[in-house]
């Protein structure tokens, strides 16, 4: 006698619930989950993870694989665990999903330095950030960025992911006069709480230095002429290794090497010089300037971090070599710009000192 055994298995599969970051709970909040197969409903469980004291069960009609639990459902301040059941077409209920636990925190209270349409007179300025959370959730990190409203809203100033150990100042540098800004803060908690600053728009408005020419007219009566003369005069500008990059012809590609001025210098008098660049690496030398005495004016832009904080940090340092003897002299100092970001510098000397400033 032959027989013939039938085996049927029948396999539950189960849903995956995803791993959830803190969330204010007198807010509405979703929890998204994986399941092969359409369903109709889902069943969501939550219970304190101190004790298992379940606080939540629901079922929601929906074949949205995502779970809308309702605001001022949880409690602030609290850890909680959860797992959710879905059930399918044919209204059979699945095996339990994993176990998820999750924090519940309320909304930090945040602030920054600038108001609505505040008008700001520096190409500079220090952003200053506030943190206060009432549960006691460390920051983790925080990101700013700056969008200029002239220019379709690109991005001018990126911080990047900044620690909260590295302190809640940044300076932003490479504003232009003339422009509206929009400044965008994140913040993000060790637990994984997000929050935001309301977008804040702001104006920025300036006077440039400027370099002016002192004019001297004499009459020349016998030859009905009038000859001009002004205090400013042309030096001549070289790249080291060999001819210059235009790029659109209205810059010159100095990564690879640096200008030397060495026709019409006279760098015994006072002067002032103004370069604006982009695109800056650690450690490079923007300007030569050399006479036929071998005095020699250096200006290197560096990028180092400082062991006192913990942070890196950009800076001028210009040496200015006469009779053997070399005088230093550094900027002030500023956040490492981005690549794109244009970076204004200033070198001043009058009365035999030297003033240096990077923006």
């Amino acid at each position: 006698m032959k027989y013939i055994i039938i085996l049927r298995v029948v396999i539950k599969i189960k849903p995956i619930l995803k791993p959830q970051n803190a969330f204010d709970a007198t807010k509405e909040h979703e929890f998204e989950f994986s399941y092969p197969s359409i369903i109709s409903k889902s069943k969501l469980i939550v219970y304190t993870n101190s004790n298992e004291k379940t606080v939540y069960e629901q079922t929601q009609t929906s074949s949205k694989k995502a779970y809308v639990l309702p605001a001022k459902t949880l409690s602030n301040g609290t850890y909680y665990s959860a797992k959710i059941y879905v059930y399918d077409a044919s209204g059979k209920i699945s095996e339990e999903s994993n176990h998820i636990d999750f924090y519940c925190y309320s909304a930090p209270i945040l602030s920054i330095n600038i108001t609505p349409n505040q008008v700001i007179a520096y190409a500079s300025y220090l952003l200053q950030l506030s943190y206060l959370q009432r549960e006691k959730e460390l920051l983790n990190t925080y990101s700013i960025l700056i969008k200029d409203n002239n220019a379709n809203d690109k991005t001018v100033f990126d911080s990047g992911a900044r620690y909260a150990m590295q302190g809640l100042d940044v300076m932003v540098t490479g504003l232009e006069s003339g422009h509206s800004y929009t400044a965008y803060v994140y913040f993000d908690t060790v637990n994984g709480l997000h929050a935001e600053i309301e977008p804040v728009t702001f104006s920025v408005e300036y006077s440039s230095p400027y370099l002016s020419a002192l004019l001297l007219g004499q009459n020349n009566k016998c030859e009905g002429t009038v000859s001009i003369t002004f205090n400013i005069h042309s030096i001549i500008g070289e790249t080291e290794n060999g001819d210059a990059i235009y790029i659109n012809g209205e810059k010159i590609d100095l990564r690879n090497d640096k200008v030397v001025f060495s026709e019409g210098v006279n760098l015994a008098g006072d002067y002032t010089i103004q370069i604006d660049c982009s695109d800056l690496n650690g450690c490079t030398t923007i300007m030569e300037m050399k006479n036929s005495n071998g005095d020699r004016v250096t200006v290197e832009y560096m990028e180092d971090t400082f062991s006192n904080i913990g942070v890196k940090k950009a800076y001028l340092e210009l040496k200015a070599y006469h009779s053997g003897v070399c005088y230093d002299k550094l900027s002030n100092f500023i956040d490492p710009p981005s690549s794109s970001q244009m970076v204004h510098i200033w070198i001043r000397k009058f009365n035999n000192l030297y003033d240096l400033k990077l923006q």
